[in-house]
């Protein structure tokens, strides 16, 4: 799954997207909101048709795009609002790749809390994901990209999902 940026970024310039952020936050919070209803209802049909395990990456909504300010509004008011009733429809039968990035703004704004999934020996991230699958929710060690790199310490990093403070 891409994110709203990442979305609107192939549509319009994200430049747009920060200047209604800082100009009309509530406008923008409104906007944001129907694209997580849409989102979430996506997650709510891939699961029925059967998927386990999906990927969320918004790649044009990283800190270097955004700054820390508005990285900080993103991760508060949509993506760990999102992630949070994301789990709640993935339940204990699907879990949720995230990117790096993604990871680092919830940390970073004390919305994640690092854990780590035991697993039962040497294979690919790929496989330690679908590993994770009922012991994890948030597989997040790194980019879905490099799905083949062997992890040989038995441990998945993982992230938990804390309430938002907003």
């Amino acid at each position: 799954m891409s994110g709203p940026l990442t979305i609107w970024n192939t549509l319009i310039d994200v430049k747009h997207i920060l200047k209604g952020i800082r100009k009309t936050p509530d406008q923008m919070e409104e906007i944001f909101g129907m694209i997580e209803t849409e989102m979430l209802r996506l997650l709510v049909e891939v699961k029925k048709a059967g998927v386990r395990l999906v990927s969320y990456a918004d790649s044009a909504g990283s800190v270097r795009i955004l700054g820390p300010k508005s990285m900080e509004w993103m991760t508060r008011t949509f993506t760990a609002p999102f992630l949070k009733k994301a789990a709640d429809i993935l339940g204990d039968d699907m879990a949720m790749i995230l990117c790096p990035k993604t990871v680092f703004a919830l940390i970073g704004t004390d919305l994640g809390k690092r854990g780590e999934c035991p697993l039962p020996g040497e294979m690919t991230y790929q496989e330690a994901c679908v590993c994770a699958i009922g012991k994890a929710q948030f597989p997040s060690q790194m980019c879905i990209n490099r799905s083949g790199t062997k992890i040989t310490n038995g441990k998945l990093m993982t992230i938990e999902i804390k309430e938002s403070h907003a």
